[in-house]
Protein backbone atom coordinates (compact mmCIF):
# COMPACT_ATOMS: atom_id res chain seq x y z
CA UNK A 1 0.00 0.00 0.00
CA UNK A 2 2.83 2.45 0.48
CA UNK A 3 4.40 1.73 -3.04
CA UNK A 4 0.65 2.54 -4.07
CA UNK A 5 1.09 6.15 -2.17
CA UNK A 6 4.51 6.75 -3.86
CA UNK A 7 2.82 5.96 -7.11
CA UNK A 8 0.14 8.29 -6.90
CA UNK A 9 2.68 11.18 -5.80
CA UNK A 10 4.44 10.43 -8.61
CA UNK A 11 1.87 10.56 -11.18
CA UNK A 12 0.39 13.99 -9.79
CA UNK A 13 3.66 15.45 -9.74
CA UNK A 14 4.03 14.81 -12.96
CA UNK A 15 0.73 15.83 -13.90
CA UNK A 16 1.47 19.21 -12.30
CA UNK A 17 4.63 19.09 -14.07
CA UNK A 18 2.93 19.07 -17.60
CA UNK A 19 -0.08 20.79 -17.27
CA UNK A 20 1.16 23.33 -15.47
CA UNK A 21 5.16 24.23 -14.86
CA UNK A 22 6.01 23.05 -18.71
CA UNK A 23 3.76 25.55 -20.25
CA UNK A 24 4.35 28.28 -18.04
CA UNK A 25 8.10 27.25 -18.10
CA UNK A 26 7.75 27.22 -22.18
CA UNK A 27 5.66 30.29 -22.64
CA UNK A 28 8.72 32.16 -20.89
CA UNK A 29 11.29 30.80 -22.87
CA UNK A 30 9.55 31.09 -25.96
CA UNK A 31 8.74 35.04 -24.90
CA UNK A 32 12.11 35.68 -23.51
CA UNK A 33 14.53 33.53 -25.69
CA UNK A 34 16.89 32.96 -22.81
CA UNK A 35 19.15 30.68 -23.11
CA UNK A 36 18.57 29.61 -19.59
CA UNK A 37 14.80 29.83 -19.93
CA UNK A 38 14.96 27.12 -22.58
CA UNK A 39 17.49 25.09 -20.79
CA UNK A 40 15.14 25.21 -17.78
CA UNK A 41 12.33 23.83 -19.98
CA UNK A 42 15.05 21.17 -21.81
CA UNK A 43 15.64 20.17 -17.43
CA UNK A 44 12.02 19.90 -16.60
CA UNK A 45 11.50 18.05 -19.97
CA UNK A 46 14.39 15.57 -18.92
CA UNK A 47 13.02 15.36 -15.76
CA UNK A 48 9.39 14.75 -16.58
CA UNK A 49 10.60 11.85 -18.61
CA UNK A 50 13.12 10.33 -15.37
CA UNK A 51 9.70 10.75 -13.66
CA UNK A 52 7.08 8.77 -15.94
CA UNK A 53 10.17 5.70 -15.97
CA UNK A 54 10.35 5.59 -12.01
CA UNK A 55 6.67 5.72 -12.13
CA UNK A 56 6.93 2.46 -14.54
CA UNK A 57 9.34 1.18 -12.09
CA UNK A 58 7.31 1.64 -8.99
CA UNK A 59 3.99 0.15 -11.09
CA UNK A 60 6.47 -2.58 -12.53
CA UNK A 61 7.50 -3.32 -8.17
CA UNK A 62 4.06 -2.97 -7.33
CA UNK A 63 3.06 -5.99 -9.91
CA UNK A 64 5.89 -7.74 -9.18
CA UNK A 65 5.18 -7.75 -5.53
CA UNK A 66 1.48 -8.67 -6.15
CA UNK A 67 1.96 -11.65 -8.02
CA UNK A 68 5.32 -12.85 -5.73
CA UNK A 69 2.98 -12.72 -2.46
CA UNK A 70 0.55 -15.40 -3.41
CA UNK A 71 3.92 -17.56 -4.74
CA UNK A 72 5.46 -16.28 -0.93
CA UNK A 73 2.04 -18.22 0.35
CA UNK A 74 2.26 -21.00 -1.57
CA UNK A 75 5.51 -21.99 0.02
CA UNK A 76 4.58 -20.90 3.23
CA UNK A 77 1.58 -23.34 2.76
CA UNK A 78 4.20 -26.51 1.50
CA UNK A 79 6.72 -25.70 4.19
CA UNK A 80 3.81 -25.66 6.83
CA UNK A 81 2.47 -28.98 5.30
CA UNK A 82 6.08 -30.36 5.15
CA UNK A 83 6.46 -29.04 8.81
CA UNK A 84 3.35 -31.15 9.80
CA UNK A 85 4.57 -34.44 7.83
CA UNK A 86 7.45 -34.36 9.68
CA UNK A 87 5.64 -33.85 12.87
CA UNK A 88 3.77 -36.97 11.62
CA UNK A 89 6.73 -38.84 10.77
CA UNK A 90 8.15 -38.07 14.38
CA UNK A 91 4.73 -39.18 16.22
CA UNK A 92 4.29 -42.37 14.54
CA UNK A 93 7.82 -43.44 13.30
CA UNK A 94 10.04 -43.35 15.96
CA UNK A 95 7.43 -45.11 18.79
CA UNK A 96 7.13 -47.99 15.55
CA UNK A 97 11.11 -47.73 15.71
CA UNK A 98 11.03 -48.57 19.43
CA UNK A 99 8.48 -51.33 19.41
CA UNK A 100 10.23 -52.66 16.18
CA UNK A 101 13.26 -52.77 18.32
CA UNK A 102 11.99 -54.35 21.31
CA UNK A 103 10.22 -57.40 18.90
CA UNK A 104 14.01 -57.91 17.30
CA UNK A 105 15.42 -57.99 21.01
CA UNK A 106 12.88 -60.43 22.34
CA UNK A 107 13.63 -62.57 19.20
CA UNK A 108 17.05 -62.44 19.44
CA UNK A 109 16.91 -63.43 22.90
CA UNK A 110 14.47 -66.52 22.05
CA UNK A 111 16.70 -67.46 19.56
CA UNK A 112 19.53 -67.26 22.10
CA UNK A 113 17.19 -69.59 24.81
CA UNK A 114 16.82 -72.19 21.91
CA UNK A 115 20.24 -72.40 21.12
CA UNK A 116 21.08 -73.26 24.90
CA UNK A 117 18.01 -75.35 25.08
CA UNK A 118 19.23 -77.36 22.26
CA UNK A 119 23.02 -77.47 23.89
CA UNK A 120 21.43 -78.75 26.96
CA UNK A 121 19.07 -81.25 25.39
CA UNK A 122 22.00 -82.51 23.32
CA UNK A 123 24.54 -82.60 26.03
CA UNK A 124 21.48 -84.92 28.12
CA UNK A 125 21.21 -87.16 24.80
CA UNK A 126 24.79 -87.69 24.49
CA UNK A 127 25.48 -88.33 28.74
CA UNK A 128 22.61 -90.68 28.26
CA UNK A 129 24.14 -92.69 25.62
CA UNK A 130 27.22 -92.25 27.20
CA UNK A 131 26.15 -93.92 30.53
CA UNK A 132 24.36 -96.57 28.69
CA UNK A 133 26.50 -97.81 26.25
CA UNK A 134 29.23 -97.72 29.88
CA UNK A 135 26.74 -99.49 31.74
CA UNK A 136 26.35 -102.14 28.66
CA UNK A 137 30.07 -102.16 29.03
CA UNK A 138 30.04 -102.47 32.89
CA UNK A 139 27.37 -105.28 32.62
CA UNK A 140 29.04 -107.81 30.30
CA UNK A 141 32.57 -107.23 32.00
CA UNK A 142 30.26 -108.47 35.41
CA UNK A 143 29.47 -111.64 33.15
CA UNK A 144 32.50 -112.67 32.04
CA UNK A 145 33.79 -111.68 35.48
CA UNK A 146 31.56 -113.56 37.37
CA UNK A 147 31.74 -116.67 34.94
CA UNK A 148 35.30 -116.68 35.89
CA UNK A 149 36.90 -118.84 38.55
CA UNK A 150 38.24 -117.36 41.62
CA UNK A 151 41.44 -119.54 40.46
CA UNK A 152 42.49 -119.84 36.74
CA UNK A 153 42.91 -123.40 35.35
CA UNK A 154 46.29 -121.69 33.97
CA UNK A 155 47.42 -120.70 37.54
CA UNK A 156 46.65 -124.07 38.64
CA UNK A 157 48.80 -125.53 35.78
CA UNK A 158 51.71 -123.39 36.82
CA UNK A 159 51.46 -123.64 40.00
CA UNK A 160 51.64 -127.72 39.99
CA UNK A 161 54.83 -127.28 37.25
CA UNK A 162 56.68 -125.29 39.71
CA UNK A 163 56.13 -127.75 42.60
Amino acid sequence: EELKLYIAAAQEKKQAIVEQELPEKRQKAYESGNQMDIQEVADLEQFADRLDKRIYDLQLSRQISLQTAPQIRMIQNVNQTLAEKIQSSILTSIPLWKNQMAIALTLMRQRQAMSAQRAVTDTTNDMLTANSELLKQNAVDTAVENERGIVDIETLKSTHENI
